[in-house]
């Protein structure tokens, strides 16, 4: 027999008992939610643009959402110089259309919530993490980031200056990436005097909700 793949959309009528099902799903949901002070509608910014947080995409690609919350991060942090992290960190599986973002939204992008640290490294660090980053297309370990681009191969810049190896720069990187794990020498305390912690943020859904609220 032929198949083939059809997009589920407003277009397509809800099955009823299915639906119901569904709905019951999410408003208990809501329920546990507003018990505990959060309001899963309401609107905390919104976009002109589709973002796109497909696994398929953001664990394989640079996405526009990906960026966005890398952003929502260097705004939270203005004298860093790049944000990066795991792509495992989205779990939406989803696009967001044009209009309005919903809290709920960032619940779904991020349900194990997560932080970031400031640290200090060198640009050779920097590079080697960006560039083996890109070696884990397809997984959670993927990076997302803002603040630095390849312009051409093995020519990184931020803020159009090409990365130097032996400069100090200040990066945020997500809590997971810190642990070491795929990336050990980021792991702080790992290897001597190549990682130095600054800081820390607030979770990343505090700040990716207060950072979509300036798109108001």
């Amino acid at each position: 027999h032929a198949s083939k793949l059809v997009e589920i959309d407003r277009s397509i009528p809800e099955e009823p008992k299915t639906a119901a099902v569904v709905n019951a799903w999410v408003e208990k949901v809501y329920s546990t939610l507003r018990a505990n002070g959060q309001e899963p509608t309401a609107v905390i910014g919104r976009t002109q643009e589709m973002l796109d947080g497909f696994e398929s995409s953001i664990r394989n690609k640079p996405t526009n959402l990906g960026k966005l919350i890398a952003n929502a991060f260097l705004a939270e942090f203005p004298d860093a110089d790049v944000a990066m992290y795991h792509s495992g960190n989205v779990r939406i599986d989803d696009r967001i259309p044009p209009g309005e973002i919903r809290y709920y939204d960032a619940l779904r992008m991020f349900p194990f919530g997560g932080r970031y640290f400031y640290v200090a490294m060198t640009g050779e660090i920097l590079i080697n993490t960006l560039e083996q980053g890109a070696r884990f297309a397809g997984s959670g370990s993927y990076l997302q980031y803002a603040g630095v681009a390849e312009v051409s191969q093995d020519n990184w810049q931020i803020r159009g200056n090409a990365v130097d190896s032996a400069k100090t720069y200040k990066v945020l990187v997500s809590d997971y990436l810190v642990k070491g794990i795929e990336y050990p020498q980021l792991k702080i305390g790992g290897m001597s005097d190549v990682i130095t912690k600054i800081g820390e943020s607030r979770d990343v859904v505090p700040v990716f909700t207060d950072f979509m609220k300036k798109s108001l």
